[in-house]
């Protein structure tokens, strides 16, 4: 894979949360009231109803939540529940849709976020832990107790941004092989396989010189996180025989990166 000399920068997030063991399950009612309570909280996030957000927050975190950045999601699903401190807390594993600037474009991924939620007189709230030492713990990262608890203090820091080096941006939009090979006698076709391995959707664009009787398409131009998507190849020899193999390139953005596939003509005279 070629890098054009403009990178894309990701979003690097990573959550650890203890498995739920499949035979300790909550007592009737217990899950379904927090997965009620998180959904509202999470819906009010997707609404930009933060004041309906706060009513499922604490007391003693209301000044935390106050102070800290608001997000607007696209979706949520809740993932994972681990309850603890027999099924009065609870720690709730929810991929948030949202939006990540990745160079001058924005990118959008399904962000892993581990929330706390305490259960007082009967309802579930969201929280935040304090430390003993001066700091408070947010989904922000640590700050000082005195700023989160001024109303008026900036917003606690957004999550760090990793720019991954070179050898690993070439790894995340992969091929499942770099070349194809095309009869010139009669009509042949092949297909390359590209999966995105982005936390996030791409776009994909083809670049290359048009060859009578050589046909090449995307089965789909945008693929998110996981997915896959097929360059496909077909030939039927017209107007003499191709001079030797050309390159088709894959432009994927953001990042502006070059897939480049080698095309064979078997039997083709070379350069």
């Amino acid at each position: 894979m070629i890098l054009r000399p403009v990178c894309a920068a990701l979003v690097a997030a990573s959550v650890l949360l203890a498995q739920n063991n499949p035979f300790d399950r909550a007592p009737a009612g217990v899950e379904e009231a927090l997965r009620e309570r998180v959904r509202k909280f999470y819906q009010a996030h997707v609404d930009g109803k933060f004041r309906l957000a706060d009513e499922m927050v604490a007391e003693d975190s209301k000044d935390e939540f106050f102070a800290a950045e608001k997000v607007r999601y696209y979706s949520f699903e809740i993932a994972q529940i681990h309850f603890e401190e027999n099924y009065t807390k609870a720690r709730v594993l929810t991929l948030a849709e949202t939006d990540v600037l990745m160079l001058n474009n924005r990118v959008r991924i399904k962000a892993p976020i581990t929330t706390l939620w305490k259960l007082e007189n009967g309802q579930w709230y969201w929280y935040l832990l304090k430390r003993t030492d001066g700091y408070v713990d947010t989904p922000f990262g640590r700050v000082a107790a005195s700023q989160a608890e001024n109303r008026g203090a900036p917003p606690p820091a957004p999550p760090a941004i990793k720019m991954p080096d070179l050898e690993s941006l070439k790894t995340m939009v992969k091929v499942d092989k770099t070349s194809v090979s095309l009869q010139t006698v009669g009509e042949s076709k092949d297909a390359v396989t590209i999966t995105n391995s982005m936390p996030g959707q791409i776009s994909l664009r083809l670049d290359h010189v048009q060859t009578p009787g050589l046909s090449v398409k995307l089965d789909k131009t945008e693929i998110g996180a996981g997915q896959s998507a097929r360059v496909e190849f077909s030939y039927k020899p017209e107007n003499g025989t191709p001079r030797g193999p050309l390159t088709v390139r894959v432009i994927t953005t953001p990042g502006d990166m070059e897939v480049p596939i080698r095309v064979n003509f078997v039997g083709a005279a070379q350069r």
